[in-house]
């Protein structure tokens, strides 16, 4: 791996070439390459998996919200940092080519929503994924399979969009997976109800701004103690920070520009030949989504939309279900695949063994008491 966010093809191919041959040919390499077209990968780990004769690659996923300089309790954000799926990885065509694992199938409940097959999918008519009540699906757990064949006509102005909408006020937080036939270019747009325009106009850029949010630690300048501090949607929310714990520094300056990950960017041109159907597998944890292309390419994000609440139904949004919808922008396209699956928990060992917030230092749990809060 060439730091934390791409690889070296050249590397990848070395070390798979056969027992015993482990080396780096940097002399011929060529890249490095982006791992992930995402922007929330963060520190891959890579290591052979002997049984299955497999390369496989695990991540961290950070955050895109700001949140308080670690070692802070963060109470809501307790997913901060969580492990990507495994993903495999191939060499095909001398290529890098990322697959999700078979395992991770095992994890589907046996409930699912399947679109029927040849279903002509119109700017005029989106298909919305039923709730759970009517024979569609209920859950934030979801591993999604999306094929679409490409438009007959006007593909130089098409669209296929997958609305990952909010149960947040005024859809906050919804994000639109956007797939442009015409530059092959697969893209997220964030707050899709807020940016309506990047993505139902066949023709505006889907690209962010080029100096549009980076991640990464700022300097924090908060003493050490309890906080009162805001989420995302403005609530107030308590966290501990250690004083004897200095200041997260900003991202090195030296790290070039196209290696940045951004807050409002996600995405990238895929692969795919002329004619060529779009292939997507998506897994959905909360606000960790995993994108995997039919060309052997990756995207991992964040994505906010809240949590489904059956007691506020309204008139406006759905209170249950999966909150996905999948549109035709600028022209119809046709619908081979959209299964919807609800998936299981992957922790298997019960509920005494389950991962557990890191230590807490007692004389900070005593100020935390002693502040009032009933709990971390």
């Amino acid at each position: 791996m060439a730091g934390s966010f791409s690889v070296s093809l050249p590397q990848v191919l070395q070390v798979g070439v056969g027992v015993g041959v482990c080396r780096y040919d940097l002399e011929t390499s060529s890249g490095p390459y982006k791992l992930d077209l995402g922007n929330v990968l963060y520190a891959p780990l890579a290591f052979y998996d002997a049984p299955h004769q497999r390369h496989l690659v695990w991540g961290y996923l950070k955050e895109l919200r700001t949140l308080p300089p670690p070692p802070s309790q963060c109470n809501k954000f307790v997913s901060s940092g969580c492990l990507s799926m495994p993903r495999a990885l191939y060499l095909r065509a001398g290529k890098l080519h990322q697959v999700p694992i078979p395992e991770l199938s095992l994890l589907r409940s046996g409930s699912a929503w399947r679109c029927p097959a040849g279903f002509s999918l119109s700017p005029e008519q989106p298909l919305a994924v039923p709730v759970g009540s009517e024979g569609g699906v209920d859950g934030q757990q979801l591993d999604v399979e999306l094929v679409v064949r490409p438009p007959t006509s006007g593909s130089s102005s098409t669209r296929t969009v997958l609305l990952l909408d909010s149960w947040r006020p005024a859809g906050k937080g919804a994000a639109a997976l956007v797939f442009d036939w015409a530059t092959h270019r697969l893209s997220v747009v964030f707050d899709a109800h807020q940016h309506l325009e990047k993505w139902r106009d066949p023709t505006s850029e889907l690209t962010a701004p080029k100096f549009a949010g980076l991640l990464g630690h700022a300097h924090h300048t908060l003493s050490g103690g309890v906080h009162t501090l805001n989420d995302e949607d403005g609530a107030e929310f308590n966290s501990y920070v250690d004083p004897e714990v200095p200041p997260v520094p900003d991202m090195n300056p030296a790290v070039p520009d196209w290696i940045r990950m951004r807050r409002e960017e996600a995405g990238g041109v895929l692969d795919m030949q002329p004619g060529e159907s779009l292939q997507l597998r998506l897994f959905i944890d909360a606000s960790a989504v995993e994108i995997f292309t039919g060309t052997g390419q990756a995207l991992c994000t964040r994505v906010y939309r809240g949590v489904a609440n059956p007691n506020n139904a309204s008139s406006d949004k759905l209170s249950l279900g999966t909150n996905l919808q999948l549109m035709a922008v600028g022209g119809a396209c046709e619908v081979e695949r959209f299964d919807v699956h609800k998936c299981n928990m992957a922790w298997l060992r019960g509920a005494k063994d389950a991962p557990l917030a890191p230590p807490i230092n007692p004389e900070a749990l005593a100020q935390w008491k002693a502040a009032g809060k009933a709990s971390l």
